[in-house]
């Protein structure tokens, strides 16, 4: 008789113990585990609004899979693109996007300082069009007479009004030596170039030694190396007896916060340079060590300089680490993070941050004061910046002359 209540009872917490596992596994699963089988999608009864879109999403896309016109010109993963783009533009977030793996991929080239395309920088202007920001000297893009201004309307047959630039440049990149077809609007003027594609390479810094013992660094754009490259460049200065350095940012759309902040840190004293705050009104001070340069810097900046180049700026004008000559710049003053995708080669980015000088200085919307406005002159106005002959650089000259009065000559 005891045997028998013994295995009862042993019977009975398996059976509870299987009860709480099962009833556990069902929980996990359905609350936070999203489950594929076959053709169902299992989701979370708790989250009845995702399930309504998902559902509406699948009847969607097998609507037009099956039904559309245009069934022949697109593929499933189209649709998913679209979708997941979708979900990024419900934001409101011009910033915001879903990249694909061809999207990905050209992302991550251009970032590393080596790609095949026309060699020029584009962004989406405040129309949402795209618009050139930089041209490469010596690209395939300057050989044919694009500008910056420039707003590409269309590659080949594909329009671009309206266009993310994301899924813009795969459409202007491609193999070396196959041509593209690029569109342009030129304020009023409509204009069309044949650039042949070529393998695009570049430093992001360049440097000379000007007279009277003032260096002058051009920094093109805020990507993996840049920190490295500006090192380089000001160590090659120092050592021909720099006194002085004039730092041009112009034209210059930005990159990575992370090396603008970096070169701010080694040309300030210990202090505060800047401040994001998140969506919950957090806010993160970033701050100098000690170390400085310990020379004059003068700083040149235009309409074009832009995001990372405004940290750069922002760090230096708040902590009178720079004077600044030139134009008003951009004004973007929010910071996205990229992110990859936790279950392929794709990735997103989304607006997290805005920025602020660490004394409250706006820059979203607002851009950075010079101190002394210059501009470049009608003549040179869409010119790139590499091209215009010192002498005949007013915003070039204007900070040379600061300069020297800065270091006694």
């Amino acid at each position: 008789m005891e045997k028998k209540k013994r295995i009862n009872k042993i019977g009975i917490v398996i059976f509870v113990l299987v009860l709480i596992t099962t009833n556990a596994l069902t929980f996990f699963a359905t609350r936070y585990l999203p489950v594929l089988t076959g053709k169902s999608i299992i989701i979370s009864t708790d989250d009845k609004t995702s399930a309504s879109y998902i559902n509406k999403l699948l009847y969607l896309k097998e609507q037009l899979m099956n039904n559309s016109y245009y069934n022949d010109q697109f593929t499933e993963e189209n649709l998913w693109d679209g979708a997941l783009n979708g979900l990024m533009a419900g934001t409101g977030d011009k910033y915001a996007y879903y990249f694909n793996e061809t999207e990905t991929t050209a992302y991550k080239e251009e970032s590393s300082g080596s790609y095949v395309g026309i060699g020029v920088v584009v962004g989406n202007n405040d129309d949402g069009n795209i618009e050139v920001t930089k041209v490469f000297s010596g690209s395939p893009a300057e050989a044919a007479g694009i500008q910056a201004g420039d707003v590409i309307v269309s590659a080949d047959d594909n329009s671009l009004i309206g266009v993310a630039v994301e899924y813009g440049v795969t459409l202007i990149k491609g193999e070396a030596g196959t041509t593209v077809k690029i569109g342009v609007q030129r304020g009023t003027e409509a204009l069309s170039f044949d650039i042949v594609r070529a393998k695009i390479t570049y430093t992001y810094v360049d440097h000379e030694l000007l007279d009277n013992g003032i260096g002058y660094i051009h920094i093109y754009q805020f990507a993996e190396n840049t920190k490295d490259e500006f090192d380089a460049a000001l160590t090659a200065l120092q050592a021909q007896g720099a006194k002085g350095i004039i730092i041009d940012l112009r034209q210059n759309p930005g990159g990575l916060v992370t090396q603008a902040l970096d070169i701010a840190d080694e040309l300030l004293p210990q202090c505060d340079m800047m401040y994001t705050v998140d969506t919950n009104g957090n806010q993160v001070m970033e701050s100098s060590d000690a170390n400085s340069l310990g020379l004059p810097v003068a700083v040149l900046i235009d309409e074009y300089s832009a995001s990372a180049s405004e940290i750069l700026s922002v760090a230096l004008k708040v902590n009178d680490g720079a004077v600044f000559v030139g134009e008003t710049s951009y004004g973007k003053g929010i910071i996205q993070t990229v992110m990859p995708m936790i279950t392929d080669k794709t990735m997103f980015k989304y607006t997290v941050y805005e920025y602020f000088g660490a004394d409250g200085t706006k820059v979203q919307g607002v851009g950075i004061t010079p101190d002394y406005t210059v501009e470049k002159g009608e003549a040179y106005d869409k010119m790139l910046v590499e091209n215009i002959p010192h002498d005949q650089d007013a915003q070039l000259q204007k900070a040379i002359q600061i300069m020297q009065a800065e270091i006694g000559n």
